[in-house]
């Protein structure tokens, strides 16, 4: 198995965060098959198909964010293997863009 594994399961599809940030106050409404984003500060309204969308448990969809959600389910996932004993994961959101940290088990 390679060293540098890539998964990209939130490929192609819209990430929302489930709580709100500091910067910016979202409301994420599951109505069916739709989930509605509502930007509290300036009204604006965006609807996507349900099966296109995934709502994580983290305050804003920054690669920031997406790396310590990412690393910490890798994490609870991999504690019980005693042959590992740090995971690192990197997030990009393009060509030098991105986020990284590294998690010890």
């Amino acid at each position: 198995m390679p060293s540098n594994l890539t998964v990209s399961p939130f490929d192609r599809i819209i990430v929302s965060p489930s709580s709100t940030s500091v910067t910016m106050s979202i409301g994420v409404v599951e109505d069916g098959n739709d989930v509605e984003v509502i930007v509290i500060e300036d009204g604006k309204r965006y609807v996507f198909p349900k099966e296109d969308v995934v709502i994580l448990p983290i305050s804003s969809a920054s690669a920031e964010d997406l790396c310590q959600f990412v690393a910490s389910q890798l994490t609870a996932l991999l504690s019980n293997h005693g042959n590992i004993s740090s995971i690192s994961v990197r997030v990009d959101e393009g060509i030098g863009q991105g986020a990284g940290c590294t998690m010890v088990l």
